[in-house]
């Protein structure tokens, strides 16, 4: 029996040469749908290449440029010098079977391509040291690459809106209402700010049909598959026992903690080293799958980059493009934990750790913003297929348990007008706007919109005579029941002022105020100069009166 011969196909790959050679239109159909290790013979795979650097620069790739192009790169003897370039024009039957001549190159290739991958594949089978999820995952490994080698040689195809507007498309699946829809995603927060606490929240009530956050309910509840990527079997136990707080623990929540995988090691690998295909694997085996957590993305982050390539940002979207491929071909969320570690920024989007690739990869995009020394904390939803979302919640250290506490807009000003009524009701007496300011702790602006708010709802008024904010209802008191004050500002010296006069800070109205950038003189009979931010033309002025 005759060994079976390796596929190839010289005369197809000679006529796709020459044809291109021929016809400066076949390279612009050719060049997308094969590549230079297509090519059988290294000599036809060297003249694609430089026909390519010449389709690259929109130089037409000829006999002189192609050859010119061969030479520079020193490969013009390798390939039979210009004698065999001639050869490929004199051999070419026609030049209009381009497109057919690199059909023919692309699939005896790929059948060596297969033969390559079932040789790899053999080999695992042989092998008895190898574990069996890991030869699988190679095996796997090596289809999907054969898999793209052949996709990424079919032309793209578009389509036009009018097309678009006729064809019925599908609604977003929300999985918890105006958080979670389907897409990739992830949850950020701090170190130790309660991020895995609110994934296994998250998907306890998407395992039972509950609500999240103490309120929300889930639309599409099914099966959680949870990656615990940090924790063991113990720490994995101790975690579900508080969160279900005896409730019984749900079949269809699949955990996968860090000894879970071959030889206890983590269950999921990097996602370009197999992670991936796991993944998806998991979802062949689990169909009614509606939700994937991973607890945390970096143990499964991407390990190789681009060779030559310093750009962290394009790294990150194209390392986690694959996971959001694979969650819209389910229709599922996969969502992961991320740090934030930025430090000054207010936007909680730019707070992400890293490049901003990944929240530009992202769909749902979450985060967690809370002070260390503070229960409640703002969680924010920036879903691209959805609204924004910022609630005021508030985590529970007993129950390990977060619940919503309202809008956060709303919970801040309903804190903000509390600061203010304490404020009043602590001072026992009206109170001037920029005194409300200081003592409420807030900005100027936000005082005014809120005071003005507050004056339309009846929960404080405004006295005309001085225009000072109160309680209502409450006797009207002036200023200072009691004498007013020393001011401990900095004062002139009795050399500087005439005799009987007070140097003092104020506001323009010539109030006396330790935090005013006005000074004003009082005279031996009481009256005062005219406030000024010149401390030495105030104190002229009172010489001049009084000295």
């Amino acid at each position: 029996m005759s060994e079976p011969i390796v596929p190839f196909d010289i005369a197809a790959e000679r006529s796709l040469l020459g044809s291109i050679l021929l016809d400066r239109e076949a390279i612009v159909v050719v060049a997308p749908r094969l590549t230079p290790e297509f090519f059988y013979l290294e000599k036809h795979a060297l003249i694609y290449v430089a026909m390519l650097v010449c389709y690259d620069q929109a130089i037409p790739p000829d006999l002189t440029t192609v050859a010119a192009e061969l030479r520079r790169q020193g490969n013009l003897d390798i390939v039979g010098g210009l004698s065999a370039l001639g050869a490929l024009l004199s051999d070419l039957p026609t030049s209009v079977h381009a497109e057919y001549y690199a059909d023919c190159v692309a699939k005896a290739a790929l059948h060596r391509l297969l033969i390559e991958a079932g040789g790899k594949i053999a080999a695992l089978g042989y092998d008895e040291q190898a574990g069996f999820e890991a030869a699988l995952t190679s095996a796997v490994a090596e289809l999907e690459r054969i898999t793209r080698a052949w996709s990424s040689r079919e032309p793209i195809t578009g389509i036009s809106a009018a097309a678009l507007a006729r064809r019925p498309i599908e609604p977003v699946r929300w999985i918890i209402p105006e958080l979670i829809c389907e897409g990739f995603g992830y949850l950020a927060a701090k170190p130790g700010m309660g991020k895995t606490w609110m994934l296994l929240q998250w998907a306890q009530a998407v395992a039972t049909g509950g609500r999240v956050l103490g309120c929300v309910p889930v639309e599409r509840p099914g099966k959680v598959l949870f990656f615990a990527l940090e924790d063991n079997e113990s720490s994995l136990a101790e975690r579900l026992r508080i969160t279900f707080a005896g409730e019984s623990w749900p079949e269809n929540m699949i955990c996968f903690h860090m000894e879970s995988g071959p030889n206890k090691t983590l269950p999921l690998r990097p996602l370009d080293d197999g992670g991936l295909l796991q993944l998806d694997l998991q979802l062949r085996q689990n169909p009614d799958t509606a939700m994937i957590i991973i607890d945390t993305l970096t143990a499964v982050a991407p390990i190789h980059r681009q060779a030559g390539r310093s750009n962290a940002y394009a790294d990150d979207y194209r390392g986690y493009l694959p996971l959001r491929s694979l969650a819209d071909r389910y229709r599922i969320p996969i969502i992961g934990s991320w740090h934030y570690n930025k430090q000054g920024s207010i936007d909680p989007m730019e707070m992400v750790s890293g490049s901003m690739g990944l929240p530009a990869v992202g769909i749902n995009r979450l985060g967690i913003v809370r002070d260390r020394d503070s229960e409640e904390a703002l969680f924010c939803s920036f879903a691209k297929r959805g609204r924004e979302v910022r609630w005021q919640v508030k985590y529970d250290p007993t129950t390990c348990q977060w619940v919503k506490l309202g809008d956060a807009k709303e919970h801040q000003l309903s804190e903000q007008k509390r600061a203010i009524l304490d404020t009043l009701e602590e001072a026992g007496r009206p109170m001037r706007l920029a005194d409300l300011v200081r003592s409420a702790d807030m900005k100027y602006n936000n005082c005014i919109q809120l005071t003005k708010r507050m004056l339309a709802d009846g929960l404080i008024v405004k006295r005309d005579s001085d225009g000072t904010y109160d309680l209502p209802g409450r006797t009207a008191k002036t200023l200072f029941t009691s004498p007013a004050p020393q001011i401990e500002a900095p004062q002139a010296t009795t050399e500087e002022l005439p005799p009987g006069c007070i140097l003092a800070k104020c506001d323009h109205k010539g109030n006396r105020s330790l935090y005013g950038i006005y000074w004003l003189v009082l005279g031996p009979n009481g009256e005062g100069t005219e406030p000024d931010q010149n401390r030495d033309s105030v104190i002229s002025t009172a010489w001049r009166r009084w000295g």
